[in-house]
């Protein structure tokens, strides 16, 4: 993938991943209002399907040597992820209870 070997490009990478985390928030607090409306098996797999679409485009990505900043950016600020994930595992956890 795209060298981040020196400071200043770990600095960004660390910004990168703040960037990431912003809109968990918002979706996180509607999440469990989400999950109990909708039915969860059909909420998991819409969900992870989500989720693999975005561990995909990055390995596309890395495949044609065309990965650049910019771009992990826009893959981590997306709302589908960070929101695929505050969903999908409330539910998973919710759905097989031990």
């Amino acid at each position: 993938m795209a060298d981040l070997s020196s400071d200043r490009l770990t600095l960004a990478l660390g910004y990168i991943s703040f960037l990431g985390m912003l809109p968990v928030i918002p979706v996180a607090l509607i999440g469990g209002a989400i999950i109990d409306r909708v039915p969860k098996r059909k909420l998991i797999v819409v969900t992870q399907a989500g989720l693999m679409l975005q561990a995909l485009l990055p390995g596309g990505a890395d495949l044609e040597r065309s990965v650049q900043r910019r771009h992990l950016v826009l893959l981590v600020t997306d709302v589908r992820h960070p929101g695929s994930e505050s969903i999908c595992r409330p539910a998973r956890l919710s759905w097989s209870s031990w």
